[in-house]
C-alpha cells in the first residue's frame, strides 16, 4: 500500500490537470447527480463536509442545490485549484484520518471516490472519525469502486507517476463502516 504522503503529493502535483479531466464529470452521470440529490434533501439542517474534494465540483452541486457545505482535501493544492473554480464555497485542508471538527457537529459527510487509494481494512480511523463528527442523525454518502483487489495506474493523469486504486467489497466496506 502506498504511504498517505504520497498520495497527497501525486494529487497535489496533478491538481490542475485533475480539475480539467473530471471537473465536470457530473454533466454526464445522471445517476450520480440523483444520489447527491437524494442526499440533500435527506440531511437536517447543519453543516455538511465533504471529504477529498478533487476539483470541488461535487461540492458545488450540493452548494447550488442549498447545503451548507465545506469541502475539503488533505492536498493543499487540491483545495487552492478547487477554490479558485468555486471562489463562493468554503475549502479548507483537512486529513481525513484526524478530522478537526467537533464531536457530533456535523449533519453529513461526502465521500465521493475520496476512499479509493485505500484498502478497506486501512480506512478504520477514517470511519471511526466519520462517525465521532456525525450528529446523532447524520447521514454519510460515500462511494468507492467495487471489487476485489487494486490497479497499479502506471502513469496517473500521464504524470509518470503510480496510483494505486482499491476495490472494495461492499459487504466488508459496509461492515467496516
Amino acid at each position: 500500500m502506498q504511504s498517505k504522503s504520497h498520495i497527497q503529493l501525486t494529487y497535489d502535483q496533478n491538481a490542475a490537470t485533475y480539475a480539467r479531466v473530471f471537473g465536470d464529470e457530473l454533466s454526464h452521470k445522471p445517476q450520480d447527480q440523483a444520489w447527491l440529490a437524494e442526499f440533500a434533501a435527506s440531511l437536517e439542517p447543519g453543516p455538511v463536509w465533504e471529504i477529498g474534494c478533487g476539483s470541488g465540483h461535487i461540492g458545488a452541486f450540493l452548494h447550488d442545490l442549498g447545503v451548507e457545505i465545506t469541502v475539503t482535501d488533505f492536498g493543499l493544492e487540491m483545495v487552492r485549484t478547487a477554490a479558485k473554480s468555486f471562489p463562493e464555497m468554503k475549502f479548507q485542508r483537512e486529513d481525513f484520518f484526524a478530522l478537526s471538527a467537533q464531536n457530533n457537529s456535523l449533519s453529513g459527510i461526502l465521500g465521493f471516490y475520496a476512499l479509493v487509494n485505500y484498502p478497506t481494512q486501512a480506512l478504520n480511523p477514517v470511519f471511526k472519525e466519520i462517525h465521532r463528527v456525525l450528529k446523532p442523525r447524520g447521514k454519510v454518502l460515500l462511494s468507492v469502486h467495487l471489487g476485489e483487489g487494486s490497479l497499479m495506474n502506471e502513469s496517473f493523469l500521464e504524470s509518470g507517476t503510480q496510483l494505486e486504486f482499491f476495490f472494495h467489497n461492499p459487504e466488508v466496506f459496509c461492515q467496516a463502516m
